[in-house]
């Protein structure tokens, strides 16, 4: 009986009464994704930053607005390309044009993450020769992945230049990556 009057009192409730409600509930919710402060015994739950999907669309298109997609060398040098944007600009060559033979990504944002999506997108694109990856953000671990991931199909690929990178040669080779045919250049 008691149930059922508190729900008759939630029903006759006045819209100003009903709103109040609703927004304690929403500032519950609010609460609970802000992040906690730092107590005693817990440390600062650090919060991962977010993307603005809308900035890096706009910067895709407008990078593949400069450029020619159906040629045989695209040249992306120097675009401030970062591992979001490559993911969404390989995405948009593999649909537009699979045929690329030279693809140019130096002095660009690209990291770990950019090495990634080249690695599984390399593989679709069967005509590439030539992959060049100077003056980014590459890490032994990555630039590993890459490579092996290349050798593993047999690739067409015939040069890549890693120059410029976060990558040590004498670490690559020490881990069994044969660099000496001079198809990788680091």
């Amino acid at each position: 009986m008691n149930a059922l009057n508190k729900s008759n009192n939630r029903s006759n409730n006045t819209p100003a009464q009903a709103s109040n409600h609703k927004r304690k509930r929403s500032d519950v919710a609010l609460m609970s994704i802000t992040p906690r402060k730092e107590s005693n015994n817990e440390p600062l739950k650090r919060v991962k930053p977010t993307i603005d999907l809308t900035v890096v669309l706009q910067k895709v298109q407008n990078i593949l607005a400069c450029i020619n997609i159906e040629s045989q060398m695209i040249s992306l040098n120097d675009k401030g390309i970062d591992d979001d944007c490559l993911s969404l600009i390989v995405q948009e060559l593999y649909v537009k044009n699979n045929q690329i033979r030279i693809l140019s990504l130096n002095n660009n944002l690209i990291g770990d993450r950019g090495a990634q999506v080249l690695s599984e997108f390399i593989p679709k694109f069967k005509c590439l020769e030539i992959l060049y990856l100077n003056g980014n953000h590459l890490s032994n671990l990555s630039v590993e992945k890459l490579i092996i991931s290349i050798q593993q199909i047999n690739h067409s690929i015939k040069v890549i230049n890693l120059e410029k990178n976060n990558v040590n040669k004498q670490q690559l080779e020490s881990i069994g990556i044969d660099l000496s045919k001079g198809q990788f250049k680091i």
